[in-house]
């Protein structure tokens, strides 16, 4: 796979005379940085409130959308025609860019030469490699997150679940409600369907490798395929269960043996561990969607790069360091400064989230949630150390997935021949 030369100049200052008052003082300009963010995007906005408050040497043009939709738009037209922003900033739930494409086109500028900046005693290091493509830094990571499921330790302790990994249990969890009218298997509280994501975040098998080319363990995706399906297989139960309890949030989770999020892992734990007692009767309990083999996969949601355009690099990389190593507080409130909903790439600023769910109450159901218990905080403070691999979504290869692969999921067709598809399909997206 051939990529552009990615050029790239630091601009020269210019000097201001200023013979108004007839002094002879020079005065080096202020360099300007642009940069596009969207409202509802809460660590965007407050981190480049702070950046613009604390650098008054430089001017910072700051463009606000509202949403992501119509930031990309304007955005995509410009990279592809050379312009745009200085900086770039992307949330993988909603933005929808293909990263790929966009660094194989020259959008971003190689990071590689300020990488070194970024200690591994200061970041994650795995979380960070996420941001590779075809072996050069591209992308800055800024925030994960991955999925895990909850259910009660009364339930854990009465199945023999303690200890036991998420591919374990839901099939047996499976098997043993599959008959019961009155149970689903688990509540998704998300809406993707394609089976990438399922690779990428639970079995750690991504479709790229490092070097942005294609490849794929057939036997792998068919297992991740087979996991994915239980949840298919049990939708009709899922959609009648949380429709008859669609305002009562305990309620369902008083009928759920499992209830499965992609939201906030950091915030969920405090929330149920609040309210499961109150539901169930039973403490809660979380599993995060690990790999087959061992080990966590998690997905960046927040993610930067730098337009390779850019006559400020060093400007346009201080920025998003600066939004890396932001402060935030996961107090969930529309109201509260810095507020963010997924874990931070720094391993200080992590603490200090787990600090804050560990000695401040939040939001909740019917009464506040309480504050993390000590085996819960340490839970979190585990979770950093278990990952072994971090990948940013592209929602180009799940479109691709979710159109060849449904036809398994939902039973009407064999799993070869929507895999097959799927590769030709998957070599035709790679050879555009």
């Amino acid at each position: 796979m051939t990529r552009s030369k990615i050029l790239s100049s630091a601009a020269l200052s210019g000097i201001l005379l200023l013979s108004a008052c007839g002094t002879g003082t020079e005065l080096e300009a202020k360099k300007k940085l642009s940069v596009y963010r969207v409202e509802t995007d809460a660590l965007y906005m407050s981190a480049l409130d702070t950046y613009q408050k604390e650098n008054s040497d430089l001017e910072l043009e700051i463009k606000t959308y509202p949403t992501y939709q119509e930031m990309k738009d304007q955005l995509n037209t410009e990279l592809m025609s050379g312009k745009g922003p200085d900086v770039l900033l992307y949330n993988s739930l909603y933005s929808e860019s293909d990263p790929l494409k966009l660094a194989d086109s020259g959008a971003f500028l190689s990071l590689d030469s300020y990488m070194e900046e970024l200690s591994n005693s200061e970041y994650f290091e795995t979380i960070l490699e996420a941001g590779k493509i075809g072996g050069t830094q591209y992308l800055l990571p800024l925030s994960w997150n991955f999925l895990q499921a909850y259910s009660s330790d009364s339930l854990a302790r009465e199945q023999g679940y303690q200890g036991k990994s998420l591919y374990e249990i839901l099939p047996a969890e499976y098997n043993r409600l599959e008959s019961n009218s009155d149970n689903a298997l688990c509540s998704m509280q998300f809406a993707r369907a394609d089976v990438v994501n399922f690779m990428a975040e639970i079995s750690g098998t991504p479709i790229l490798n490092a070097a942005g080319e294609f490849h794929s363990d057939e036997d792998s995706f068919h297992q991740t395929a087979e996991f994915a399906k239980l949840f298919y297989d049990n939708l009709p139960k899922m959609k009648a269960i949380t429709q008859k309890y669609k305002n009562d949030f305990a309620g369902v989770t008083a009928h759920l043996s499992f209830l499965m999020e992609d939201y906030s892992f950091m915030n969920n734990l405090r929330y149920y561990q609040t309210l499961y007692p109150n539901a169930v009767g039973a403490e809660a309990v979380m599993y995060p969607a690990g790999q087959r083999q061992g080990g966590l996969t998690v997905q960046i949601i927040q993610y930067g790069a730098v337009n390779a355009s850019t006559e400020s690099p060093d400007e346009a990389w201080s920025l998003l360091r600066s939004i890396a190593g932001s402060s935030c507080s996961m107090n969930f409130s529309k109201y509260e400064e810095k507020q963010t909903y997924y874990a931070p790439i720094n391993r200080s600023v992590y603490n200090d989230c787990v600090t804050e769910l560990s000695t401040q109450t939040g939001p909740g159901a019917k009464k506040p949630s309480e504050p993390l218990n000590e085996a819960n905080a340490a839970l979190l403070k585990q979770i950093p150390e278990q990952i072994t691999l971090a990948v940013i979504p592209n929602p180009s290869i799940g479109t691709l997935a979710e159109e060849c692969m449904m036809p398994y999921l939902t039973g009407n067709k064999d799993f070869e021949s929507c895999y097959q598809e799927l590769m030709n399909k998957l070599v035709l997206y790679l050879d555009e």
